[in-house]
């Protein structure tokens, strides 16, 4: 059953006042001064309604419909590889739509045009929407072009799209190049439970004398990391060795991931130690993957101490490096210890994400630190940081537990003026923030309405009343 749509946004309470430079309800994030109710009489554009260069107020489309029987006369595949040459890959875009209304049926060397042109781009939610409008099916490609689209699939978490496209290019008699299992292999190991599918591509591979490469075994390891299979990354990587196979640092990573995250520290150090033996250089990911299990394990100073170390091996640390020790010391409410490391990370010039950001401020809201976490939204501000999801959830539960229930209202609203679609913890958040402000009405009224939307909220509501 297709879900229904948001209920209406609560009402936005009065305007608030602080005394601070800034005010985490004061949004610094959106500039428009456009109300929501103008902005929802604005016209929505296409999104590929691109102005024209020679007239700027014409969109494309128009123009295309006004020169319609001159642009059909013309070698419409040759013209849409002249717009790609050009570098002008969304006006390819707009054409190539253009030419599926307009064209009895689009000529398959410019799917194969468009569908390289927007794979190079890394548009892969466009390539599917635009190829997702024609009959595929009716088509032939060459292997090339039908791999960059499984590719875009799978970037696109389409993921059945992509088993059900590959099933077509087999049966077209098509042979998949080694790039295109590849491709596949990283489909089955994002779909999750598809250990038996995998193996049977390797075994497919092998009969077509394909052989593995780097990526082949490294996306067949994180797939076993990814289900917690540590006995089949084990046999799979030790008969890796046993036939020679030369093992790179991308593989070893993947490997010592499967131990990191089955929470095996013996294991990853001995992995780590067996690719210094076998002369496979260690990398930034490497050093990650070990700090990261050191975390889990609970032993954040040893996990801090690998930093060194990876200074006298001239390794540079990078965000990611410094997130996952802010994130460990964080759970084991080492307050002082994170905030510490995120100013060390700023004086030696790296740009914290919103990943370091959002993990240092779930710190300070469960802390109750209320006034540092004003201060590192100030920080985000000014290093450019734009918030996400997780961001917001943040602040919404600072309002709803920390005595500012009367703002969470607000604080949703600039949420969704932002562009960020609300999930199960932002409306679990609001409801809960109604119950202990008093408004059981208004919690049990979006409660009702988003349950009927499709949303599962696990929430205990009489826990609130």
């Amino acid at each position: 059953m297709k879900p229904k749509p948001f209920p209406p946004l609560p009402p936005r309470p009065p305007q608030i006042t602080a005394n601070l430079d800034w005010h985490p309800l004061t949004n610094p994030w959106t500039r428009s001064t456009t109300t929501p109710a103008s902005r929802s009489s604005l016209p929505k554009p296409s999104p590929f309604s691109t102005p024209s260069s020679t007239n700027p107020s014409l969109p494309y489309p128009l123009f295309f419909c006004s020169s319609k029987h001159d642009i059909l006369a013309l070698d419409t595949v040759g013209l849409l590889k002249a717009v790609d040459v050009a570098g002008d890959w969304e006006r390819a875009a707009i054409l190539f739509e253009w030419l599926i209304k307009n064209e009895e049926k689009v000529e398959a060397p410019a799917i194969e045009v468009i569908v390289r042109a927007l794979g190079r781009e890394s548009q892969h939610s466009l390539a599917c929407k635009l190829i997702d409008s024609i009959p595929l099916e009716n088509y032939e490609l060459d292997i090339r072009a039908y791999t960059t689209l499984l590719h875009a699939y799978a970037r696109s978490s389409k993921y059945q799209r992509a088993v059900k496209l590959f099933a077509q290019v087999k049966a077209k008699g098509l042979q998949p190049t080694i790039v295109t299992y590849n491709v596949m292999l990283d489909v089955f190991s994002k779909m999750g439970g598809s250990w038996t599918k995998i193996l049977g591509l390797l075994d497919e591979m092998r009969e077509k004398g394909l052989e593995f490469d780097e990526f082949t075994t490294s996306t067949v390891i994180s797939a076993c990391g990814r289900e917690g299979l540590v006995d089949e990354a084990v046999e799979f990587f030790e008969k890796l060795k046993s036939q020679r196979f030369s093992l790179g640092t991308v593989t070893y990573n993947a490997f010592l991931q499967v131990f990191g995250k089955a929470g095996n520290l013996p294991q990853a150090l001995r992995v780590f130690r067996e690719m210094e033996e076998r002369g496979c250089s260690r990398d930034a990911i490497s050093y990650n993957e070990l700090i990261a299990t050191n975390v889990r394990a609970g032993f954040c100073e040893e996990g801090a101490a690998l930093l060194d170390t990876m200074a006298s091996k001239g390794i540079t640390p990078n965000s990611v490096t410094y997130t996952t020790l802010i994130a460990g010391y964080g759970r084991a409410g080492k307050v002082e210890e994170a905030l510490s490391l995120l100013h060390q990370m700023k004086a030696l010039g790296y740009i914290p994400s919103v990943c370091t950001y959002n993990s240092v401020l779930g710190m300070l809201v469960k802390k109750s630190r209320t006034k540092e976490m004003l201060q590192i939204l100030g920080q985000m501000r000014s290093d450019g940081c734009v918030p996400n999801r997780v961001t917001w959830n943040t602040m919404l539960a600072m309002c709803g537990k920390r005595g500012m229930e009367q703002y969470v209202s607000q604080m949703f609203v600039e949420m969704t003026n932002c562009g960020i679609e609300p999930d199960r913890d932002s409306f679990n958040t609001l409801i809960a923030a109604y119950g202990r402000s008093g408004s059981c009405d208004r919690a049990m009224k979006l409660y009702e309405e988003m349950t009927e939307a499709g949303f599962c909220l696990l929430l205990q509501l009489t826990t609130l009343f």
